[in-house]
Order: structure tokens, then C-alpha cells, then sequence
């Protein structure tokens, strides 16, 4: 496995542990179109670190998510909230990835699924809203 390059600055201001570091590199490296490889190291950070381990899961969540596939995206946020990420930031991204599942098979089941995994969700009254429209389709 490639090892994880960074510039003098990020070096000498931060640690491999910092969120910010973490972020950036993710941040490069789906510019670089590099997904598995930001997958890769995203893990192998999460797995010698477990200050970082949430963050880093989320973040191949995000990656998942810019390859299009949204279950895995999905998979990863709520494992990321299982091991200690605030919901309340990624409840969006779960929402997003959510929305992208109904849109491409217009099966319900996922803003049921949505409405499961985030009952008290900012976006489940939204959610509701549109399996009501459907219901009386």
C-alpha cells in the first residue's frame, strides 16, 4: 500500500490523527479521481487510530457516495454513528445518499429505510411527505 504523503506545511503543523489532514487528503485525492486508494488509507488511519476510526469511516462513506454507490455510502455513515460520529453531521449525507437510492429504483423502501435509521431526522418529516404523495398515487 502507497504511504500517505503530505506536504512541509501539513507536517509541521499537524498529526496523521488531525480530522483536518484527514479531510484534505480525502478532499485531494477524490479531485485525483483516487477513490480506492483514499478508501485504503482512510481505513488503515481508522484502524491504528481509534480517536479517528468514526471520521475516517464517514469519509469512505463520502467516497462511496462520489462513486455512486449509495448503499455502501450508507452502510459507512451509520457505522461512523455507531462508533461515535455525530449524527447531526452526517444525517445529511444520509439523507442525500437516501434520496439517490429512491431516485434511481423509485422504490420506497428507502425513505422508509431513512425514516428508520434517523426517526428524529431533520428530514424525516420530508421523507413522510413523499411516501404520503406515493401512497395516494
Amino acid at each position: 500500500m502507497e504511504m500517505l504523503t503530505f506536504t512541509v506545511a501539513q507536517k509541521r503543523n499537524t498529526s496523521l490523527s488531525n480530522k483536518r489532514v484527514i479531510s484534505q487528503f480525502v478532499t485531494e485525492q477524490l479531485q485525483k479521481r483516487n477513490y480506492y486508494h483514499c478508501i485504503d488509507v482512510c481505513q488503515s488511519i481508522g484502524e491504528k487510530n481509534e480517536q479517528v476510526r468514526s471520521y475516517c469511516q464517514y469519509q469512505i462513506g463520502m467516497v462511496h457516495f462520489f462513486l455512486g454507490e449509495y448503499q455502501q455510502a450508507i452502510d459507512c455513515y451509520l457505522l461512523a454513528c455507531r462508533q461515535g460520529e455525530a449524527i447531526k453531521v452526517i444525517e445529511e449525507d444520509i439523507w442525500e445518499a437516501y434520496q439517490m437510492l429512491y431516485k434511481e429504483t423509485n422504490d420506497k423502501k428507502h425513505l422508509v429505510n431513512y425514516i428508520e435509521s434517523c426517526p428524529n431526522g431533520q428530514y424525516t418529516k420530508e421523507a413522510k411527505k413523499i411516501l404520503s404523495i406515493h401512497y395516494y398515487e
